[in-house]
């Protein structure tokens, strides 16, 4: 139980850590920037993963 609590606690103060560098912001735009390019350029692709 101690360890869950722990663990839990070590994670928040992480996230926290990497909000407050800036880190979560560029890791963000890193993935919209990969989505949008792929939803630019390969509506066929986006199409045959639907069906």
């Amino acid at each position: 139980m101690m360890w869950t609590i722990s663990l839990i606690l070590i994670a928040l103060g992480f996230g926290g850590a990497i909000e407050k560098t800036g880190c979560v912001k560029l890791i963000i735009n890193a993935i919209k920037s990969k989505v949008s390019s792929f939803l630019a350029f390969k509506p066929r692709r986006l199409a045959l993963f639907f069906y």
